[in-house]
């Protein structure tokens, strides 16, 4: 076996892929063992650097949330930067990008979601598991007084929500888990072959015990685009769509969660209720109080560090009791940054999705459909959790960002090979 082989820059940033849904800490430390092993090859005259310019909105965008702390803030805790480090450190790694194999990439990452949920899945049945009078017994309930299905309603059962998804927030696990989805129907022909049926079972299973309903939004939204991309009869096309539709009618009635968003919606007329506690009723509240922001700091905003301090003064004001005990953040990347960086960090932020886009029009099929559903899904996505505010949102961002966008186009191919 040639380590030499082994060891290279390029398997380093398929193995932070396929960290990245397992360890934080991990994939953390393989951040800077991809620019260790970059700077190293570089050096050595292994690798031939390769800038991308619309990978530089990333540092931008870091630059925005650092002048926003020195200007608003006396506050300059390192925190501020180490959360962010994403946005710079990526672009550097993908400086290499010649020497990054992207569908080994995509594969690691896939295989790292199902390990991740095979561990998910181990701790839960590990959990249920009890030694009683001497007998085992099985017991998924954390409170026994509720059934299977209301327990799932109030996170009391050990194979969904919070208690399944134990190594990442549900939301982001939910789309970390879509989008490997994607990835498996999408190069089913290619990489995964055979297998990719199974794949995209456990990882569909693993986006249902997520009980997001970002999650479950997020995958309807990538079958939807997947079967018109994929699909070419039309009569199959109408088939799943009509199965869709199916199960979204069944899932208003066997799933709790699902059904008590529809009936909240009906009950309040999308109405604003300020001792709501729960779910996308209580994000109404974390988006009214960021607009009422908004609307006094309109162009430069209130300062990365200032950003919670000045929610929760709104949630005081409004009298948002839960959204404050909570300490709720925006719940929406683009209120999020637009409260904090005002409308120059929102027209950075807008600028990663239009190259992205314009990034579609150039690539091969695959990659054309991977792009289009990637970018659709992160905006949807967008609109329901601050991403920049959390080290597993920022960092998955960034790292598929300049993997997409520095991906080889049509013409780069053709050149290749001629």
């Amino acid at each position: 076996m040639d380590f030499k082989k082994i060891i290279t820059y390029g398997n380093f940033v398929a193995l932070f892929a396929f960290f990245m849904p397992i360890s934080e800490k991990i994939s953390t430390l393989l951040i800077f063992v991809c620019i260790l092993a970059l700077g190293i090859s570089f050096f050595l005259k292994k690798i031939k650097l390769k800038p991308n310019k619309e990978i530089y909105i990333l540092p931008i965008i870091f630059i925005v949330y650092s002048v926003s702390i020195f200007l608003f803030s006396d506050d300059y805790r390192f925190k501020w930067f180490e959360q962010r480090a994403s946005l710079i450190a990526f672009p550097i790694i993908f400086l290499g990008r010649g020497n990054i194999d992207f569908k080994k990439v995509l594969k690691f990452f896939v295989f790292g979601c199902l390990i991740a949920y095979i561990i998910c899945l181990a701790n839960t049945i590990f959990n249920s598991i009890n030694l009683i009078d001497g007998q085992l017994t099985f017991n998924p309930l954390i409170n026994t007084s509720k059934g299977f299905f209301e327990a799932i309603v109030y996170e009391g059962n050990y194979f969904f929500a919070e208690h399944f998804s134990i190594l990442i927030q549900t939301s982001y696990f939910g789309f970390y888990l879509t989008i490997a989805i994607c990835i498996t129907i999408i190069y089913r022909k290619s990489i995964f072959k055979r297998y990719s049926m199974f794949i995209v079972f456990i990882l569909s299973l693993g986006v249902l015990q997520t009980m997001s309903v970002a999650a479950f939004g997020g995958l309807f939204i990538a079958i939807l685009f997947l079967t018109f991309f994929i699909v070419n009869k039309r009569k199959h096309k109408f088939m799943i769509y009509g199965g869709i539709g199916c199960l979204i009618i069944l899932a208003y009635f066997i799933q709790p969660r699902f059904k008590a968003l529809v009936n909240d919606v009906v009950k309040y007329n999308i109405e604003l209720n300020p001792e709501e506690r729960y779910g996308v009723m209580l994000r109404f509240l974390s988006w009214d109080a960021s607009v009422a922001i908004i609307k006094d700091n309109f162009v430069m905003g209130v300062g990365l560090a200032n950003a919670q301090k000045e929610l929760n003064k709104k949630y005081e004001e409004k009298r948002y009791s839960y959204a404050l005990r909570d300490n709720l953040n925006s719940h929406n990347q683009f209120l999020q940054i637009f409260v904090e960086c005002g409308m120059i960090g929102l027209i950075a932020l807008t600028m990663i999705f239009f190259f992205l886009f314009r990034k579609v029009a150039h690539v091969p099929f695959e990659e054309k459909v991977l792009l289009f559903v990637f970018t659709t899904l992160l905006l949807f996505n967008f609109m329901f959790e601050s991403y920049f505010s959390r080290y597993i949102g920022i960092s998955f961002v960034s790292f598929f960002y300049c993997l997409l966008i520095t991906t080889k186009n049509k013409r780069e191919l053709d050149e290749i090979y001629s």
